[in-house]
């Protein structure tokens, strides 16, 4: 049941969710994301929680790329967890 959506954190050290979910059902795929496309929404660190829609993010100002499962954990073991092998950001670096 638990899914990954990415993250961003802009210069200020605002984190953003993007709102395009990645599910692997346990099996080790390749999956692509357009960040250019998503909705963003804040991201509550404290929580792990979503509050408001962001329109129009600047995304030339990211620092860090991530992801993160929104859904509570399952406890100890198995119950809850998601596995990245390796991530790939193509994008252009903005001196600042």
């Amino acid at each position: 049941l638990h899914v990954v959506y990415p993250v961003v954190k802009l210069a200020d050290g605002t984190l953003l969710a993007g709102d395009h979910m990645v599910s692997t059902g346990g099996e080790y795929i390749q999956s692509e994301v357009a960040f250019g496309t998503l909705r963003w929404f804040k991201l509550d660190p404290q929580k792990v929680v979503t509050t408001v829609e962001v329109k129009n993010p600047d995304l030339r100002r990211v620092d860090e790329v991530g992801w993160a499962d929104l859904m509570p954990g399952g406890g100890h073991g198995v119950a809850g967890w998601i596995n990245i092998s390796g991530v790939e950001v193509y994008a252009t670096p903005v001196p600042r």
